[in-house]
């Protein structure tokens, strides 16, 4: 496992994502309600960029 640096907030906006989709699915469940969400991978911008390199 590594650290990146400069990409902290990404990491938050995904897993904050990730969570409240979770959340929402539990507080459903019993509803029959699903709940889903799509998540696009990280597209070409600059950050990106720098850190294939």
């Amino acid at each position: 496992m590594f650290g990146t640096p400069n990409v902290g907030t990404y990491g938050a906006a995904k897993h904050t994502a990730v969570g409240l989709t979770k959340t929402a699915e539990g507080a459903n469940a019993n509803m029959n309600i699903r709940i889903n969400a799509i998540e696009p991978p990280a597209i070409t911008t600059p950050t990106v960029v720098d850190l294939t390199k």
